[in-house]
């Protein structure tokens, strides 16, 4: 034990090399961990009325890799009127064909708030009692790797002039139409799309939205084959597969492996396996299947070609 050690102990104090040392060390400590910096600012915000008293609202997420961000603050006309913690928020309570303007800010772990978004500004519906009822039992059907069907029905079909056909969400108006169906084209493969619809009477006058309707395009477009597969036996009873990964740019890929003719199916990262057996070949998975195969060595032969 050193006098330092002895003196400590004895005294009930630390050596002043010590204490030194702590005082040097406590405020780098402590500025580490304060965030002094304030997130990035939401972009991409936009509102939707949903009804006549309410508005939707939805923003691209903000950043902050020192903090994080905490939660949003949704200002409108001015004030703060909510504090979510997720890129959407329902404005309600407000009044029959209203403008009101928005706009939102992101607050990091610190408290600290960054930079307000650019103004939106979205009106509020007309009372209900003055728009025509919303079409009902939408439905989206699948009809090619490009296209998706649209047919619905409507409650008081004399009295409306025509239909808006809105994708996406938030909504975005794609198209009109004087007949309850719809043709999308032009879709892209492995997506999944969402629909609503709003009938329009003679005035002019839309309703509220109908009900979502969605439908997924399936990817019929295999993965690329599996190359440079090689197989090592490492004992009597295992075998390490290896090869250069397949791609699949629509909805991605797993790989399944077949050992004797029976199906082992699983999921693992490409490009490397490992598994017990005399025999091995490693197909791809995904839309239409080609297999890759290899034969390793049996009991210390040289594989088959």
């Amino acid at each position: 034990m050193s006098r330092s050690q002895i003196a400590w102990e004895r005294s009930g104090r630390a050596p002043a090399v010590l204490l030194g040392l702590l005082v040097f060390l406590t405020p780098i400590a402590a500025h580490a961990q304060v965030d002094n910096t304030p997130p990035s600012t939401p972009q991409d915000l936009t509102g939707i009325p949903a009804t006549s008293t309410q508005i939707n609202l939805t923003w691209s997420a903000a950043s902050d890799p020192e903090s994080g961000v905490s939660f949003y603050r949704v200002y409108r006309d001015g004030s703060v009127v909510g504090s979510p913690n997720q890129t959407s928020f329902a404005d309600t309570g407000l009044q029959p064909d209203t403008r009101y303007a928005y706009r939102v800010s992101a607050v990091n772990g610190a408290g600290i708030e960054g930079g307000r978004s650019s103004r939106e500004a979205v009106r509020t519906l007309e009372e209900a009692e003055d728009r025509p009822p919303p079409p009902t039992d939408l439905v989206a059907q699948v009809v090619s790797s490009t296209r998706i069907d649209l047919t619905w029905s409507h409650p008081d079909p004399g009295n409306v002039n025509k239909y808006w056909v809105y994708r996406g969400s938030p909504p975005q108006f794609i198209a009109e139409t004087d007949d309850p169906e719809y043709q999308d084209t032009g879709l892209t493969p492995a997506v999944t799309y969402e629909y609503r619809v709003t009938a329009v009477d003679g005035n002019g006058v839309e309703s509220v939205f109908s009900d979502p309707a969605s439908a997924r395009i399936p990817d019929a477009t295999p993965p690329t084959i599996p190359q440079n597969l090689e197989a090592a036996p490492v004992s009597t009873s295992r075998i390490d597969l290896s090869w250069s990964a397949s791609s699949d740019p629509e909805s991605g890929m797993g790989v399944s492996g077949r050992r004797s003719g029976r199906n082992l199916w699983k999921q693992f990262v490409p490009g490397h396996w490992a598994h017990s057996g005399n025999s091995v070949r490693v197909p791809r998975v995904g839309g239409e299947r080609r297999r890759a195969r290899e034969r390793s060595e049996r009991a210390g032969q040289r594989p088959d070609a």
